[in-house]
């Protein structure tokens, strides 16, 4: 797995160059589902993040601290990551 989809596919870039293959000798995991996995040889498997809801709970967290009100999660709050899975791993093949 790595730190992010573009490096991911970096990784896919690389591992082509020394004459392996995706996922037959490595399988390869991102992180983001940024639009261009879907475009990647083989479609790059990738966690899910979702940033748009983390920005709105950052920014409900803020406006209830700034305004008094009190946080009733204990200060975390577990968003759902799914894994998105695609052709860049083995788990596919299942």
């Amino acid at each position: 797995m790595t730190f992010n989809d573009m490096i991911a596919i970096g990784a896919l870039h690389a591992i082509r160059t020394f004459g392996l293959t995706v996922p037959d000798d490595i399988s390869v995991i991102g992180f983001d589902n940024v639009y261009l996995t879907l475009h990647t040889n083989p479609p790059l498997t990738t966690i899910f993040y979702p940033s748009q809801q983390t920005g709105q709970l950052a920014i409900q967290k803020l406006y209830n601290s700034l305004n008094g009100y009190e946080d009733d999660q204990g200060g975390f709050t577990l968003l759902e990551c799914p894994l998105v899975v695609r052709e860049s791993t083995t788990l596919c093949k299942v």
